[in-house]
């Protein structure tokens, strides 16, 4: 079993989150734990400090047998529970998983809307540029109408010069507009999302270890070593 500590990543989860270790085969499994040492005491009071069908030495010998019989009785529960709370252990961390997997598919479509707005910008700076052009030629035509002109003349150019400031207007309210999309993306979103898939990873490293028994290192850069499984 690895053993190696690891640190907490969300982005780690794109390729399907790291699979926790397979079961122990049967001959991995965990050696049963020694005998109560209060039985190993009692034994050696009865067999050689108590007298021999004493009261003492039956009570010696009763407690031994109940010492022995509670043993078997809280390894049988345990062996019974291994195995349910093993399953929903893994279930919890599939879910957990699952969860970080919808949780990165969000980020990615917030991605993608970002690089949308991206391209709808350069085109509303593109159309922004050109009214600003149009509004420039406009303005210099009517600032270059003789003074001799014609008061019609006047009148049509002050009109042109008016609708290419409104297309101006136009394209920079939609300019501000989609800038402001693209900030609340790169300023609120996305952080939150990440915010979000952080947390999510910090419970899979959590459950991970619970189940598999390795080590890892939290966001807040504390280590937790290698341990037994919790079951």
């Amino acid at each position: 079993m690895n053993t190696k500590a690891f640190a907490v990543d969300g982005r780690s989860f794109d390729a399907g989150v790291v699979p926790i270790l397979p079961d122990p085969a049967p001959g991995e499994t965990p050696k049963a734990e020694l005998p109560d040492p209060r039985i190993a005491t009692l034994s050696r009071l009865f067999t050689d400090h108590l007298e021999k069908n004493s009261e003492d030495s039956i009570t010696c010998q009763r407690l031994m047998g109940q010492l022995m019989a509670i043993g078997k009785e809280v390894d049988s529960f345990i062996a019974k529970q291994r195995v349910s709370v093993r399953e929903k252990l893994i279930e919890l961390h599939e879910n957990v998983k699952s969860e970080a997997r919808a949780k990165q598919k969000e980020i990615s479509d917030m991605r993608a809307t970002a690089a949308e707005w991206q391209r709808d910008l350069l085109k509303a700076k593109d159309a922004q540029a050109r009214a600003m052009s149009e509004l420039r030629t406009a303005d210099q035509k009517r600032k270059g109408l003789s003074r001799f002109a014609e008061r019609s003349a006047f009148a049509k150019a002050d009109e042109v010069v008016e609708a290419a400031e409104n297309r101006v207007d136009k394209t920079n309210a939609k300019v501000t507009a989609i800038q402001q999309q693209i900030n609340n993306i790169a300023l609120t979103e996305l952080p939150r999302l990440d915010r979000e898939l952080n947390e999510i990873a910090a419970r899979e490293a959590e459950l991970n270890a619970a189940v598999s028994g390795q080590g890892y290192t939290t966001e807040l850069g504390i280590i937790v070593p290698p341990r037994a499984p919790a079951v």
